[in-house]
């Protein structure tokens, strides 16, 4: 007989070192299927304005486009992850407001993806985008993957939200 739960082997990467945190997430990417992810974290202290700290295999040159083109400030995906947990797929609906990023993405390959944030009680948000160039994302897919993926993002946001937490004590 087969057991419900899945058992999620090193639950803590806490302590993994940002090249480290990589190669899980690459590891783990590929077993979900996808070619490529882009990871950032957003600290919140209170009024203090912070950058994101970013962890990503997408392509150089889509990384150098995306940011020469400040695609990232008319990114619908980011709006909706900033306001939202529900994950999100991405298809043409995503992008009807900015059809610049989604004919930059798939000229890079990037033309599927799935993106999902976590929000934690500090006011950090975590999102975490793996995407492909094909087959689209079947709704099977999502139910079958979803918990992983969800798993993979909080993994993810713990590691860097204490190394986040560890920089604003020393600098108290």
């Amino acid at each position: 007989m087969g057991s419900l739960y899945k058992i999620y082997k090193n639950q803590s990467i806490s302590q993994a070192s940002e090249c480290e945190l990589y190669k899980h997430t690459l590891k783990q990417i590929t077993l979900y299927g996808f070619d490529h992810f882009f990871f950032s974290i957003t600290p919140n202290f209170g009024n203090i304005q912070t950058d994101s700290k970013i962890i990503t295999s997408y392509p150089d040159e889509f990384m150098h486009c995306y940011s020469s083109n400040s695609l990232l400030n008319k990114n619908a995906i980011i709006t909706h992850c900033q306001a939202s947990i529900e994950p999100i797929i991405w298809d043409e609906s995503a992008f009807i407001s900015n059809p610049h990023f989604s004919k930059a993405a798939q000229a890079y390959g990037v033309n599927y993806g799935w993106s999902q944030a976590v929000h934690d009680a500090k006011g950090a948000v975590s999102i975490l985008t793996l995407i492909r160039r094909t087959p689209a994302i079947s709704a099977q897919e999502f139910n079958e993957k979803a918990g992983d993926i969800l798993w993979l993002c909080n993994q993810l946001h713990s590691a860097m939200a204490v190394r986040f937490s560890s920089y604003h004590t020393m600098t108290e």
